[in-house]
């Protein structure tokens, strides 16, 4: 798993977390280059109540998958080890147990709320993953 990044419907990151060591620098490229690959006017006129539609990027040789909920964007990055299917259904298992700590209103506020709560049940998440491969 490369990253797990939360951002708002203009592109204001909330969470991002890399699962490797990354420098700064790094970051912020890859960020760039993610957030230049994703259609924000076509994403925001998306209907996100159930969050039903993914949508599928590649960036920095990265399978991304991104799905919006509420009036959150949520991403999952993967190489080559995790195809656009696994990191679907991880995508989806991660937004229903951070839905379920924002009392099922995906909003900005909530996220921020409930951030220390959601970001231990990624880290959770991804590390049995990671010890089940």
């Amino acid at each position: 798993m490369h990253s797990a990044i939360v951002t708002t419907e203009k592109g204001h990151v909330l969470l991002a977390r890399y699962f490797h060591a990354t420098t700064t620098e790094e970051k912020r490229v890859y960020e760039q280059a993610l957030f230049g690959a994703v259609p924000w006017p076509a994403l925001a006129s998306t209907e996100s109540a159930t969050g039903d539609a993914a949508f599928l990027a590649v960036c920095d040789s990265q399978y991304v998958v991104y799905r919006k909920l509420g009036d959150l964007v949520w991403f999952l990055a993967g190489g080559l080890e995790y195809d656009e299917l696994t990191l679907h259904d991880t995508l989806v298992t991660i937004q229903a147990v951070a839905a379920t700590h924002m009392e099922k209103r995906c909003t900005e506020a909530l996220f921020l709320a409930h951030h220390s709560k959601i970001v231990v049940a990624l880290d959770d998440m991804v590390h049995e993953v990671a010890c089940d491969a």
